[in-house]
């Protein structure tokens, strides 16, 4: 005995909203920097448009669901027809089917153990991993920043072509071009201009952060440095230089960690240290 063969190829949505692909991945080894363990992606099987929400818990997807839905009555008119996902305890929840049911939309679900029957959410999950995955270990950051690498890829994908489509995933669903002038080095090293209420007269204009996205909501980019993470339209942007996050130390007058004076340390010139037991005369005092 041995498994059936699936079946190659398969009919494409003609609208968006018709059929709507979705697919749980977690839990990650390190919480991201907002506690998030899961991400949870949403991706139109017509325009091929991606929607990744960060979960603390599996007990959230229904309600985020509820939000793409919103989401997409709100940008695009059209409502959710079919959602197709796998047999996860996430999606078969009675409240869950009794809400879809109320919608009419009609919740298509894998059999056990055929994840290659939800074949277009597992790879769309896995390209925005390996995506995710090379944006954080080309600039060596840290594991936690794995949500921020997840949301910039998934945002750079809607803004490129593929092989199902010669327009982008941003042109079928917003029915117009994507702007990519502000598209940069997940990673680089950024200097953020800090605005005037913020610091004094004689303080620096600019402060060394991390570039870590974008916002779907403003026009703005997302950076992040030791103290707190800033948004901000003016940067310049040095995308060959990768931060050292070991030049970072607490100032003891303000508190702070202070990034733009790191510490200067060569251990090739170290100061040599000074004996504390020398009597008056400079020489060395016998031992008790």
């Amino acid at each position: 005995m041995q498994r059936k063969s699936f079946a190659i190829g398969r009919s494409r949505a003609t609208y968006i909203g018709q059929l709507i692909h979705s697919d749980l991945c977690g839990p990650m080894q390190t919480p991201s920097l907002t506690g998030a363990r899961y991400f949870l992606l949403f991706t139109d099987d017509c325009s091929g448009w991606r929607q990744v929400y960060f979960l603390q818990q599996k007990s959230e997807t229904p309600d985020r669901f509820k939000e793409y839905v919103t989401l997409l009555r709100s940008e695009t008119s059209n409502f959710g027809h079919a959602l197709r996902t796998d047999n996860g305890g996430e999606y078969c929840s009675i409240i869950f089917r009794e809400w879809l049911s109320k919608k009419d939309t009609r919740h298509e679900s894998s059999a056990p153990h055929c994840p290659e029957q939800n074949g277009v959410a597992e790879r769309a999950n896995r390209t925005v991993v390996e995506a995710a995955r090379r944006l954080i270990h080309a600039k060596g950051l840290p594991i936690k920043f794995w949500a921020e690498a997840v949301a910039c890829a998934v945002y750079t994908l809607n803004r490129v072509p593929s092989k199902a489509s010669k327009s982008t995933p941003y042109q079928i669903w917003h029915k117009a071009k994507p702007d990519l002038t502000n598209l940069c080095i997940f990673g680089s090293t950024a200097f953020v201009h800090i605005p005037a209420a913020e610091r004094r007269k004689i303080d620096p204009k600019s402060i060394k952060c991390i570039f870590i996205g974008y916002y779907q909501t403003q026009k703005a980019q997302r950076f992040w440095d030791p103290v707190a993470r800033r948004v901000s339209r003016d940067a310049i942007f040095d995308e060959n230089r990768q931060f050292d996050f070991f030049s970072t130390v607490v100032n003891p007058i303000e508190g702070e960690l202070n990034i733009n004076n790191p510490p200067i340390c060569n251990e090739m010139e170290t100061t040599p240290s000074i004996p504390t037991d020398l009597n008056q005369s400079g020489m060395h005092t016998a031992p008790p």
